[in-house]
């Protein structure tokens, strides 16, 4: 589920899981632990160019 990516506390327990699968199934949890990075570092992203483009409609 992609709200899974969302709360904190479920990616500390999911970071277990994809040790575990490192262990197992390497290339899913990479897949898996490259979604959760992503997502992150797009949402903060998205964040930082909204507020970019608000500051320069400003000027």
């Amino acid at each position: 589920p992609a709200d899974q990516y969302e709360n904190p506390k479920f990616l500390l327990l999911d970071t277990g899981s994809v040790i575990n699968q490192f262990y197992y199934n390497p290339g899913r949890a990479l897949r898996r632990l490259d979604m959760t990075v992503n997502g992150r570092i797009r949402r903060i992203y998205d964040r930082i160019r909204g507020i970019y483009d608000r500051i320069r409609a400003a000027f």
